[in-house]
């Protein structure tokens, strides 16, 4: 396990390991669940993921392939889809990824 991180809602974890994303859903109870289809593919070596404030969009850091995946994320269901032209170079050193709200004005 590389990384983990929990919607904004508090309904997903996502989990990074070699093999890509795992999703899991939180019960009431705290029980996590993996949802069907796991693991979804990002790059090699995954050791970050992020969820945007919004809850629409995953980014998972690729150290190994020195890249980024993106993903769009349903907060209601947990699934994962690929951004369009993701993965996104990221160089030779990629490690760790953050997201942040887009300022109010």
């Amino acid at each position: 396990m590389a990384a983990v991180t929990v919607s904004k809602n508090g309904k997903f974890a996502l989990v990074t390991a070699e093999q890509g994303v795992f999703v899991y859903s939180i019960g009431n109870s705290g029980v996590l669940t993996l949802l069907p289809g796991a693991p979804v593919g990002a790059g090699t070596g995954p050791n970050g993921i992020s969820i945007d404030s919004t809850d629409s969009f995953v980014y998972v850091v690729n150290g190994g392939s020195g890249n980024v995946s993106g993903f769009l994320f349903s907060d209601q269901t947990g699934i994962l889809t690929s951004v369009a032209g993701s993965p996104f170079n990221a160089g030779p050193y990629a490690a760790g990824i953050a997201t942040s709200p887009v300022p109010k004005k």
